[in-house]
């Protein structure tokens, strides 16, 4: 997505200078720079606590999250990622809402970007001129740079915690009985090895979680 998103600001490519275009992809690619902050954000938390809370709550709205589809959970809106990382990196908001002004049919987005006002002929130029693209040129090579360097810090970091994270699971949840039942011996499936597999089970195979 990163990579896609710097292609309409290199002026050899073929889409160059589609500046709508690329402030979108950043756009998207700082709101999921947000939902692995506030996941990091939420494991850094239950092992300070020692305790998992509500975070397998959390973690099924982000990974099955759904407005579409009936008892499906229901998905964590962009504007709390955002706002779990404001309290860490104070501007974040104000970033992601100048990104928002370009991405949706808002005036920087369309006539500030695609047209100049002549007022001494009183006409309106439409097209691209440097002094509408320099700006969002700016804003998003800046929140490209810096999503990135925050998406590499922050996955580095929650994997470091992944173990100390599963062996907490482990104390925490109680062991489930496998198809066979605990009589005929064998070990019982833990509900944090359930977890995974059901997630990888979502991840792998998306048609029997998604029907139709």
């Amino acid at each position: 997505m990163s990579r896609t998103a710097r292609r309409p600001l290199n002026t050899t490519e073929p889409e160059a200078e589609q500046f709508a275009a690329a402030i979108v992809l950043t756009r998207a690619a700082v709101e999921t720079n947000a939902a692995l902050w506030s996941l990091d954000h939420g494991v850094s938390t239950a092992l300070n606590q020692k305790k998992i809370g509500d975070l397998d709550d959390r973690v099924m709205r982000l990974l099955p999250g759904t407005y579409t589809r009936e008892n499906f959970p229901n998905p964590i809106r962009v504007g709390a990622f955002v706002k779990c990382v404001e309290r860490s990196v104070p501007g974040f908001q104000e970033q992601y809402n100048r990104l928002s002004e370009y991405a949706h049919p808002n005036a920087r987005g369309i006539t500030g970007l695609y047209s100049t006002i002549d007022r001494e002929n009183i006409l309106v130029d439409f097209g691209l001129r440097d002094r509408n693209t320099e700006p969002a040129k700016a804003l998003c090579i800046a929140n490209l740079s810096v999503t990135l360097m925050l998406f590499e810090f922050t996955c580095n970091h929650v994997s470091d915690l992944m173990q100390d994270f599963v062996e907490l699971c482990e104390k925490e949840v109680p062991p489930l009985p496998t198809a066979d039942g605990p009589q005929n011996g064998k070990a019982a499936q833990s509900a944090a090895e359930y977890s995974c597999q059901s997630a990888w089970a979502f991840t792998s195979d998306p048609g029997s979680y998604w029907p139709g």
